[in-house]
């Protein structure tokens, strides 16, 4: 079994700073379920995101 581990800190600041400029993190979509690291900021072409920037955008 996998171990999971917290390696960032779950503060809104985290999240906004991913949502605001989430292209480094997008991974391609054949990937979205791999956990591995490395690929984050290979997806191409990069797809056009509009993630939420309001606190009910995800805590509805």
């Amino acid at each position: 079994m996998d171990v999971v581990r917290q390696v960032e800190p779950l503060s809104m600041a985290w999240c906004l700073d991913c949502h605001r400029n989430p292209g480094p993190r997008i991974r391609p979509l054949d990937q979205i379920t791999n956990m591995d690291p490395s690929l984050s900021g290979t997806a191409q072409p990069p797809r056009t995101l509009n993630p939420p920037q309001t606190c009910s955008g995800c805590h509805r």
